[in-house]
């Protein structure tokens, strides 16, 4: 039961973290996924990638496979709001 739990947080999570990464001008494509991360490509992922490593927050960079791409693991609540407002202030 506590599994279920987990895929259903992170399934929601998924949802809501491809929900708002649509909304930034700076998300080209979010790849499909089923899994417990989302492979975005940025207008340029460099720049988001070393704002989110200095802020504590690891990622993967892709970009050697698939241009400008970031593979973000999801998260609990907390730590993709902190991503995602990370996200938002690169864009002001």
């Amino acid at each position: 039961e506590i599994i279920m739990n987990q895929i259903v947080e992170i399934t929601a999570e998924r949802r809501r973290l491809k929900k708002a990464f649509l909304g930034l001008q700076n998300t080209i494509k979010i790849y499909p996924s089923n899994a417990n991360f989302l492979l975005v490509q940025f207008a340029d992922a460099k720049i988001v990638f070393n704002a989110l490593i200095k802020a504590g927050i690891v990622v993967r960079d892709r970009a050697n496979q698939i241009e400008n791409c970031l593979r973000i693991t999801i998260g609990t609540k907390y730590q993709n709001e902190k991503l995602l407002n990370i996200l938002k202030e690169l864009e002001k």
